[in-house]
Formats: C-alpha cells, structure tokens, sequence
C-alpha cells in the first residue's frame, strides 16, 4: 500500500504524463508547498520542458504566449488559495483568444474547506463561463489510478479545450499531506517511483485517440476489424432514417453481431435485420465463465447513448481488454466505463459509409455471429415459451401484447427503472418487428420525475396513430398533476392510452442488496395505497382496470380503438413477477 506522499506524487505524475502522452510539451509552474507533487511532476517528466514564474498573474500570461507561439496546450501549475485566483486576467484573454490552456490547480482536501483552514478559498467552478470545461478531480487513491479514471479524464479535458472552440480548461486537484513520499533519501525515493511509474499499467497514459471525421483513416478501423471478431453496439440516439439500413449492411458485410438496444429505435421498422440482436440481455445475464471465451470480443464499436442493459454493462466491464471505439458527432463523452480506445468524431451514418467502402468480405471469417445468433435464439424461444405457459399476468404478457395491437405508425414512451428494463427484455424480434413504432424514454438522467408530462408533449407533438405510456405506479403518481393537460389534448383528438403498472411500489429495488433490510418496505418499496380509478376521474378520464391476461387484451383492444386519452391500470403481483422473471433467466 501506498504512503499519502507516494501516491500524491504518483497521482500527479499520472496527469502530467497523460497530457505529454498526448504531445503536450510544456509546464510553467509558480512556487508553492500544496502544488508540489504536480511540480515535481512537471519537472521529472522527460518530455516537458518546466519554465518556473514566481507571481501567478505573469505565469499565465507567459504560458499563454508559449500557447500562441507553438500553437499547442501549455500546462499551468500553481498552489491553492488567491494564487489561483491571479490566472484570472490570463484566461479571460486565452477564454476570448481561443488559447488553449490547461489550468492544474492544487487545492486542500475536504476536510479542510469551509472551516477557516489557512490558504483555502472555494476553488470550484473558480473561472466560470471563461473555461471550456472544469473538472473536481477526485482525492488520490490507488483504486482510481489503476482504472485509469485519470488518463480518461485528461483525455476528456483535451477534447474540450480543442472542441468546439478552443480555449482553457481547469482541473482542481485536491491534495492531502505529506505531499512528499515518506521512507528514505527523498531525492532517491522520488527517482525510484518516477522509474516505476514508467513501467506501470496504472501510470501508463492509455487516453483515447481522438479523431474528427476528416482526420478518421478507415485503415486503422479495418486494422482493427480485421484482427478478430468484434460487436457492434447501438444505444439511444435520433439516428437518421436511412442509419438503420447502412448499420445492417455493414453488419452483415463484417459478418457481425448488432446489439440493439430498444431506445435506439432500431429493434422495429421496415429496413433489415438480419444480424440484429436483441436478446442479449437475457442470455448475457446467465452466461457461465466456461463459455465466456466464445462470445467475447476482440473489438466493439458503439454508436449513441450506453445501453440500457445491466447485462450488457456487466458483459463489457469483463472485456475492458477488447478494444472499444465510440463514434459519434455528439460533443458529450460516451464512456462510462472508461475503456475507449478511439473517440470517433464522426456522424454515425457516414462512418459506417466509410468502412462500407473500404471492407472486402472475402477477408472475413467470423465465428461469434453464428454463436450470438444461436444464444439470441434460444432465448426468444424461452421468452415466447415462458408467456404461453404463464397464465398469472405478468409483465413479460404487457409487452408482448402490447407490441402485438399497437397500431404501425405509434409511439411507446416508458418510465425509467423496471419499466424499460422490462421493455429491453420482452420486446424480442418476431412477425410485429416490422411495424414502425419509436420508443422513447427520459434516460439523460433516468429520473423518475416528469415522465407523465413527457409523454404528453410527445404525444401534442406527434402525428403517430396512436401513444402509449408505460409508467410504473410510482412514477405516474410522482406526476399525477400532469393529468391536468389531458382534457385539452382530448380536444385536440389526441389518442393515447396511459398504462400504470401497478406492481406494488419500487420493484426496482428488489434486484438491489437494500431488499434485505427489515425497514426494506417502508423506505424503499414504498407502495402507494391509491384508488387509480379516483384519479381517472377527477380529470375526467376513461379507467380500466386488468387483472389478467383476458382482461388486459380486452382493455388494450379498447383503449387503443378509442379516441381519447384512456387509463389502463395492470395489476401485477410483485413476487409472482420476482420469480417468473428469474426463471426465465434460469433457463437462458
């Protein structure tokens, strides 16, 4: 285990390595005690040149006219308090000069903000609109340097200050003391580590390559491709219409698996499907250590949002060694487990045009698709089996029925938690995926908040023949007063059925350790006693009320043949659903 000196400098070295890795040549550092493992850092590291500054103000005009000059990032390192503050009248001029600057300020650790502590002063957010971006980096620790959290965010950092318009960024880096290692000569210990630190995987700078469109060669991609087998991942996005068809064609040029999640708005439509895959979230839940070997990637390339799937998350945190590229035009970063190897900034449709062109499927040889097709099968067939012998209604029989009799041309908007996890895993490919339904679903944050309200503005501005709202009960009475907007849009000749899944309260949290907590009801389940009937009412509104999997048809039949906003509440017993659900899985 690391002492508090060693790993500060460690820490720091890690950061200042990372922006070299990436060409950064050049560091102007101010004296101070609390930024002294970032100067060492600076100043042992073979491929920065250290230019030292004494007041703050003429550091950072100086770093700024090495970044004008050379045309690349200078690095500005100074201590924690008012020294941070004299950058000011620097980045203000580098913010409207379009100058990139990156800002490493050190700062003091959580206990001693707030509390009169000597030198402190609230560094966060110190520089506002005149930064690209600020990032609190966390306190050092050992686990972070070797998930290699530093390098992606140093990584992140130099994506913005290039992108979309130039200019400084600040990262805020809070250090305990000692700052310097402890044990021995310091010098010696110091060289010791720096030495180390060169053969480390967890200093090691593993930052992702980051390309434009116009700077992608299609090369190093076929490099890849070419190498071994590999996924293709798609998540939530507003893809273009004709995306879903290139993304097929590639797919089936390369001989690879699609993995398509449900909010990509992919799993339905009139373009081919044939190397979609859709059930994956089943089958890689139960997969056995034994088999892991015959469906694990060498490469995955993933377009859009991550997807909804625990699996799937899960699945690819055991693969972080597969070599992961994100595409995508979006300036947001998409890598939430930190494993991109290439950043694509690329639209996704011209990417895929990209390696259409360049792909001879005479070189292709591919296993897994044979194997994902087979595993995507039979878990279709363990969804289709486990409905037909279920006869207590369950949320598996609500989709299913649901996809069946919802007209072409119709939208489904879902709430977050077990409502859209239940819509990734039953809304498998078979004779409805040809109708054209758009999924939605409020998944920038996942909150439980204002899902009801959604709805409704998707449904006032939409010309679908038909919108749906699947909502679990807790959601739905989180905004109940968004019922109010429905008599207006039945005015209007809106057609929509809002369903309320009514499974006793937060089943979400029965997949979560709090379920084994005696105080589990009270505070995390937290049924809602509440007559939906009453509610339907008091905003004038049609209510049906289905127990079963008869009485369900009949309600969806009516509510979907109507001309107004109806309410359907499905009743569904929480434990029967728990145990239906893990046997399905069981059998995957």
């Amino acid at each position: 285990m690391l002492d508090t000196g060693s790993l500060n400098y460690l820490w720091s070295l890690s950061i200042i390595h990372a922006y070299a890795s990436s060409g950064v040549q050049h560091a102007v550092v101010s004296p101070g005690s609390r930024s002294t493992p970032l100067t060492l850092a600076c100043e042992r590291h073979s491929e920065i040149t250290t230019w030292v500054q004494v007041d703050e103000r003429s550091a950072a005009f100086f770093a700024l006219g090495l970044a004008i000059k050379t045309q690349q990032p200078v690095i500005l390192v100074c201590t924690s308090g008012s020294a941070v503050a004299n950058w000011l009248p620097a980045i203000v001029e580098a913010n409207y000069s379009q100058i990139p600057l990156i800002l490493l300020s050190a700062d003091r650790p959580e206990e001693l903000q707030d509390c009169g502590a000597n030198q402190t002063i609230d560094q966060q957010q110190l520089f506002g609109s005149h930064v690209r971006a600020f990032h609190a980096v966390p306190e050092p620790a050992e686990g972070t340097l070797k998930n290699q959290s530093l390098q992606k965010l140093v990584a992140k950092s130099l994506d913005q200050l290039q992108r979309p318009v130039r200019g400084p960024v600040h990262l805020n880096i809070p250090l305990r003391e000692p700052l310097l290692p402890a044990g021995g000569n310091l010098n010696e210990r110091i060289d010791e580590l720096t030495k180390a630190a060169a053969t480390r995987e967890d200093v090691v700078c593993t930052s992702p390559r980051i390309l434009d469109d116009d700077q992608m060669n299609p090369d190093i991609i076929l490099d890849i491709i070419q190498q071994g087998d590999g996924i293709i991942i798609v998540g939530r996005k507003q893809y273009t219409s004709t995306f879903a068809e290139t993304l097929n064609q590639l797919a089936e040029q390369l001989s690879i698996p699609v993995l398509v999640d449900p909010l990509s708005n992919l799993r339905f439509g009139k373009h081919g499907k044939s190397n979609y895959i859709v059930n994956y979230d089943l089958f890689l839940s139960q997969i056995e250590e034994a088999d892991f070997a015959d469906i694990k990637p060498g490469w995955v390339i993933r377009f859009g949002q991550f997807p909804v799937s625990k699996s799937l998350l899960n699945f690819l945190s055991d693969s972080s060694d597969a070599i992961n590229i994100v595409v995508g035009e979006n300036a947001r970063w998409q890598d939430p487990l930190k494993t991109a190897k290439f950043l694509i900034k690329s639209a996704d449709e011209s990417f895929c045009q990209q390696l259409l062109k360049h792909i001879d499927p005479s070189d292709i040889d591919r296993e897994l698709i044979n194997t994902y097709k087979k595993l995507d099968h039979f878990a279709a067939e363990n969804i289709d089996s486990s409905l037909r012998m279920q006869s207590d209604l369950f949320e598996g029989h609500l989709i299913s029925k649901l996809v069946e009799k919802i007209p072409d041309n119709s939208f489904i908007f879902s709430s977050n938690s077990t409502a859209v996890r239940r819509l990734d895993m039953f809304t498998v490919m078979n004779q409805y995926s040809s109708k054209t339904i758009s999924l939605y679903c409020n998944r920038g944050a996942s909150g439980i908040d204002g899902n009801l309200s959604t709805y409704l503005g998707i449904l006032a501005g939409s010309s679908a023949a038909n919108g749906i709202a699947l909502l679990g009960d807790l959601a739905f009475f989180h905004d109940i007063n968004g019922l109010a907007l429905c008599a207006e849009l039945n005015s209007q000749g809106c057609n929509g059925t809002i369903i309320i899944i009514n499974n006793g309260g937060g089943h979400i949290f029965n997949y979560l350790p709090q379920k084994n907590l005696n105080e589990f009801e009270k505070y995390w389940l937290t049924p809602i006693k509440m007559e939906l009937l009453h509610a339907a009412s008091l905003f004038g509104l049609m209510y049906q009320k289905a127990d079963s999997v008869e009485l369900l048809e009949q309600a969806l039949d009516n509510s979907l043949n109507s001309s107004s906003i109806d309410i359907v509440e499905v009743v569904i017993d929480q434990q029967a659903s728990l145990q239906l659900s893990a046997e399905i899985r069981a059998r995957a």
